[in-house]
């Protein structure tokens, strides 16, 4: 009962809840917690990894090589404000999104659409 309970509450389940369920009926919280954790834990990883851009775009701006960006890359908004600008220096890449950045807004926008696809089943 010591690793049970705690586990349970842990999980989502309520005290009062727990003393009336089964351990089978208890699987179901568990199962949820797993599934939420690995929502979590994709979540983290793609704002760790939008956070890397941010921090590679900050050095190359510092060395000329690209501007920083003057907005988000997409994490609030619905279009890609750096697809629209298409300017161009002597290599080429001003004001384009490397294929990284890309798919970093992919995933960040992938999750998103997901998030609210699940809240809306729920």
């Amino acid at each position: 009962m010591k690793v049970i309970l705690p586990n349970a509450i842990k999980c989502g389940c309520s005290y009062e809840l727990f003393w009336h369920l089964n351990p089978r009926k208890l699987e179901v919280f568990f199962e949820a917690y797993k599934l939420k954790a690995k929502e979590d834990a994709s979540l983290q990883d793609s704002f760790a990894w939008l956070q890397g851009v941010y921090i590679r775009d900050a050095i190359l701006s510092c060395f000329g090589k690209t501007n920083y960006p003057r907005e988000p890359k997409g994490l609030n908004h619905d279009d890609d404000y750096y697809l629209d600008q298409n300017q161009d220096n002597d290599s080429g890449s001003k004001g384009k999104l490397s294929d990284g950045q890309n798919f970093a807004l992919f995933m960040v926008k992938h999750n998103k659409a997901l998030t609210k696809k699940r809240t809306r089943q729920t």
